[in-house]
C-alpha cells in the first residue's frame, strides 16, 4: 500500500512539475512555494500525531530550505547532530550541576564559547551553532530534572527530522535541482573563468593591465567560494560523487590556490611592462601554449569528454645572456613572474591529474604536494576570540537580568533568543542594533495581528493551511534575495514563534507582550556590546583590524632575516602575524561594507575596494618575503648584499609602523621618489656584489634565492607605494570621529 502512495504521490508531483513548468515559473516562486508546502505538510503531520511545540519543525524546515535537496539534506543533517551533540551535553550540565547555578552557567558559558569560536573555523559551522544554541534551550525549559531534558531533546529531535524529510521529499519531488548537476556545472564556469584570466593577462603582457577583468575576477572568487557548500550537498545526493569526494575537496583546493596564483602573476605582470619579456625567456611562448591546452583539456574532461594527450610540464629559465643586459631588479622581477608562471603550471598539471581520474580517464590520484606554504589553520584568530567575548557579555548581561530580576516574564525567551542571534553575529559582525528593530517592528506588528485576529476565525485544519502557507509564500517570495535573508529570518521567527500554533491552541495577548518585551531586551543589550567591552562599530572595528595588519606586517619584515626554527617562539609568533596579513584584508570587506555614509563622507565602494585590493596585495608581498626568507639558506646571500638589503629592509619597517599609526602618514609622490632613491642607492651596491660573486663561489641556485629575495623587497616596495596612492582616497580623520 505504501509503495502504492509513493507511486501515485511520485507521479502526481511530476505531472504537477511538468504542467507548471510550462508557465516558465522562476526560481523565485518555485523556491517559496516549496517551502510553504514543506510548511504546511509538516504542521499537518505534527498535529495530527499529538506532537507539541510543531513550530521547532517548522524551523527546521525554514532554515534548512536552499536551492537544492543535496543542500539542504545536508544542513538539516548538521541541524540533527547538532541536537544530538546537544543533548548529551545538557545531560551532562544538569547531571553535574543540578545544585549549583554559578558552577552551572560558567560550564555552560565555556561550551558555548567553544562551539562560537568553532563556527568561525569550518565550513560546517551550522553544525557548531545547532550545538550551542539547543543547549540552552534543552537546558532552561526542562527544569532540574534530566528526565524532562531527555523528553524534550527526543521531541526536538523527532521535530527537526521531520521537518528535514518533508522538505527533502517535497524538494525532490517538485521542481528537482539536482546538486550534483549544480556542482559540476559551477565547476565548469570556474574552470572557463580562470582559463579566460589566463588568457587575458597573457595577452596584457608587456603592457599595464587594466580593470576590464575585474567582473570577471569577482566571478571566479565566487564561484571557488560556493564549490565547498554546493560537494558538501552533492556527496550526500549523489554517490558517484560520494565516492570521488576526496578528489574534488582536492580540485577545491587547487582551484582555490590557482585564483591566488593567477592575480600575483598579473601583478608581477604589471612590474614587466617595459621589458620585452618573451625574448629574454627562452620557450616562454611554447610554455604558455602548453598551460594554455592545459587549461583546455580540464574543461573538456569536466564536459565528459576524454583529453586529446597527455603533457609533460617544461621548466622556464632566464637567459643568462639577455639577462645580463638588465638592471638586478629587473632580472629579479622576471624571475618572480617566471616563479607564479611556473606554479600556475605545476597547479593546472595537478588539476588535470585529479579530473582525469574523476571521470575515470586515469588511474586515482593520491594526495596533491603542496608548495610550501605556512600552516595557519591551528592559529589563534584575535577576531574569533572577538566574537567569543561578545557573546559572552551579552549572555552574561541577560543572566545577570534573570538572577537579580526573578520576576522578568520573559527570561527563558531572553536567554535564548541572546544566544541564538549573539551566534549569528559571528557570520554578519558588522550588523548593528538599530538596523533590527524595523524588521523586527513590522515583523512582530504583522504577527501579533495574526495571531489575535485571524487565528481564532480559523475552523479546522484546511483553513490553517491556507493561511500558513499564504504567509510563509510571501516571505519566501518577497525577500528571496540573498541580502534580504536577514529580514526572512526574523519574519519566518516572528510568525512561528507568535502564532504558536500547537495541539492545544492558547491565545494571549501577554505571549505577544512578552516576546516584544524579549526582543527589547536582546536589542538593548545587543546595542550595548556593540560597544563595551570591545568596540565593534564598523568604522573603529575597520581601524583597528588595518592597524593590526601593518603592526603584523612590521613584525615580518622585521624579523624576516632571523633564522626559521618550527618550534622557536620567532616561529610561531611568525606564523601567527603571517594569519594576519593574509586574513586581515578578507575581514576588512564586510566591515568596509558596513561603513556608514557620513563616516566614508566622498569615498566611493570602487575606491573602498581599490584599498582592500591593495593591501591584499601587500599581504602577499609579505608572504612572498617570509617565504624567500626561510627557503634562503645561511651562506645563499654574500655578507655585503646582507647589509644592503637591512638597511633597505629598515626602511621598510619604518613605513609599516608609520602606516600602523596613521594610515595615510605617507603621500605616495613622495614615497615613491624615496624609495626609488633607495633602490638606487642600494642597486649599485648590489651590482658590485653580484658582479664579483664568483669570487665568492656563489651557486647558481644561491643566485636564483637571491633575485627571488630581491623581487620581493622590490614587490613589497612597489605594493606600498600603490597602498599610499589608493590611502588618499579617504578622509581618515573623518573616519576616526566617535559616533553613537
Amino acid at each position: 500500500m505504501m509503495a502504492t502512495v509513493r507511486k501515485n504521490f511520485g507521479v502526481s508531483a511530476q505531472a504537477f512539475s511538468n504542467l507548471t513548468n510550462g508557465f516558465s515559473l522562476s526560481q523565485r516562486f518555485k523556491g517559496a512555494f516549496k517551502t510553504a508546502l514543506a510548511l504546511v505538510i509538516t504542521y499537518g503531520i505534527a498535529l495530527s500525531m499529538g506532537w507539541k511545540n510543531p513550530y521547532w519543525a517548522a524551523f527546521a524546515v525554514a532554515f534548512c530550505s536552499l536551492a537544492t535537496a543535496g543542500e539542504s539534506l545536508h544542513k538539516g543533517l548538521l541541524r540533527v547532530a547538532g541536537t544530538f551533540v546537544a543533548f548529551f551535553v545538557t545531560l551532562a550540565l544538569i547531571s553535574l550541576f543540578p545544585q549549583d547555578r554559578w558552577l552551572f552557567l560558567g560550564s555552560l558559558s565555556l561550551y558555548l564559547a567553544f562551539c562560537n569560536y568553532m563556527m568561525g573555523g569550518t565550513s560546517r559551522w551550522y553544525f557548531w551553532q545547532v550545538a550551542a544554541f539547543t543547549v540552552p534551550l534543552l537546558a532552561f525549559a526542562s527544569g532540574p530534572e534530566v528526565v524532562n531534558a531527555f523528553d524534550k531533546v527526543v521531541l526536538r529531535a523527532q521535530m527537526t527530522t521531520l521537518g528535514i524529510v518533508v522538505y527533502s521529499l517535497v524538494s525532490a519531488l517538485l521542481w528537482p535541482t539536482s546538486t550534483r548537476a549544480l556542482f559540476e556545472g559551477t565547476v565548469e564556469k570556474l574552470a572557463s573563468g580562470q582559463h579566460n584570466l589566463f588568457r587575458s593577462y597573457s595577452a596584457q603582457q608587456g603592457k599595464k593591465s587594466d580593470d576590464d577583468l575585474r567582473g570577471l575576477r569577482n566571478q571566479v572568487v565566487q564561484d571557488a567560494g560556493a564549490l565547498q557548500d554546493l560537494l558538501n550537498g552533492a556527496e550526500i545526493e549523489s554517490l558517484e560523487v560520494w565516492e570521488v569526494r576526496h578528489a574534488w575537496r582536492q580540485c577545491i583546493e587547487l582551484f582555490g590556490e590557482l585564483n591566488t596564483r593567477l592575480v600575483r602573476w598579473q601583478h608581477s605582470l604589471d612590474e614587466l611592462h617595459e621589458l620585452d619579456v618573451e625574448r629574454m625567456v627562452p620557450g616562454l611562448p611554447g610554455y604558455m601554449t602548453e598551460v594554455d591546452t592545459r587549461f583546455g583539456q580540464i574543461e573538456q574532461m569536466l564536459s565528459g569528454s576524454p583529453p586529446t594527450a597527455q603533457l609533460c610540464e617544461s621548466t622556464l629559465r632566464l637567459d643568462s645572456k639577455e639577462g645580463s643586459q638588465l638592471s638586478h631588479f629587473h632580472r629579479a622581477a622576471i624571475v618572480l613572474a617566471i616563479n607564479q608562471l611556473q606554479e600556475i603550471g605545476r597547479l593546472t598539471q595537478a588539476l588535470f591529474n585529479h579530473i582525469s581520474s574523476i571521470r575515470g580517464f586515469a588511474a586515482e590520484q593520491k594526495a596533491t604536494s603542496r608548495a610550501e606554504r605556512p600552516r595557519l589553520s591551528g592559529t589563534l584568530d584575535l577576531d574569533r576570540v572577538a566574537s567569543v567575548v561578545r557573546m559572552l557579555s551579552t549572555l552574561w548581561l541577560a543572566l545577570l537580568l534573570w538572577i537579580y530580576l526573578p520576576d522578568l516574564p520573559v527570561y527563558s525567551a531572553l536567554l535564548n533568543m541572546t544566544i541564538s542571534v549573539s551566534l549569528v553575529l559571528l557570520i554578519m559582525p558588522q550588523v548593528r542594533a538599530p538596523i533590527l528593530v524595523k524588521p523586527l517592528i513590522l515583523s512582530l506588528l504583522f504577527a501579533a495581528v495574526i495571531h489575535i485576529f485571524v487565528m481564532p476565525r480559523l475552523e479546522g485544519f484546511v483553513a490553517l493551511a491556507l493561511l500558513i502557507f499564504t504567509v510563509t509564500f510571501a516571505l519566501g517570495y518577497l525577500f528571496a534575495q540573498p541580502h534580504q535573508a536577514l529580514s526572512k529570518i526574523i519574519g519566518f521567527a516572528m510568525f512561528f514563534l507568535l502564532t504558536s500554533v500547537d495541539t492545544v491552541q492558547v491565545y494571549d495577548f501577554t505571549r505577544i507582550a512578552n516576546i516584544a518585551l524579549a526582543f527589547a531586551l536582546l536589542l538593548a543589550l545587543i546595542a550595548l556590546t556593540t560597544y563595551f567591552p570591545i568596540s565593534f562599530q564598523p568604522e573603529k572595528r575597520f581601524l583597528h583590524l588595518l592597524r593590526r595588519f601593518f603592526r603584523s606586517g612590521e613584525y615580518l619584515v622585521a624579523t624576516a632575516s632571523l633564522p626559521a626554527n618550527p618550534w622557536g617562539l620567532v616561529s610561531r609568533r611568525r606564523a601567527f602575524h603571517l594569519h594576519e596579513v593574509m586574513t586581515i584584508p578578507r575581514k576588512l570587506a564586510p566591515w568596509g561594507g558596513g561603513l556608514s555614509r557620513d563616516a566614508l563622507d566622498k569615498t566611493s565602494p570602487a575606491q573602498l575596494q581599490s584599498i582592500l585590493n591593495s593591501l591584499e596585495t601587500l599581504g602577499w608581498h609579505v608572504q612572498e618575503l617570509t617565504a624567500a626568507r626561510e627557503e634562503e639558506s645561511s651562506n645563499a646571500v654574500p655578507h655585503d648584499l646582507n647589509n644592503d638589503l637591512q638597511a633597505w629592509r629598515t626602511s621598510i619597517e619604518m613605513l609599516f609602523a608609520r602606516f600602523s599609526s596613521k594610515p595615510d602618514a605617507e603621500d605616495h609622490a613622495t614615497l615613491r621618489k624615496a624609495l626609488d632613491g633607495l633602490l638606487e642607492r642600494i642597486e649599485e651596491g648590489i651590482e658590485e656584489t653580484l658582479d664579483s660573486a664568483d669570487s665568492r663561489n656563489l651557486t647558481p641556485e644561491n643566485e636564483m634565492n637571491v633575485y627571488q629575495l630581491l623581487g620581493a623587497y622590490r614587490g613589497l616596495s612597489e605594493a606600498l607605494v600603490t597602498y599610499a596612492r589608493c590611502a588618499n582616497y579617504v578622509n581618515w580623520p573623518r573616519l576616526a570621529e566617535d559616533r553613537f
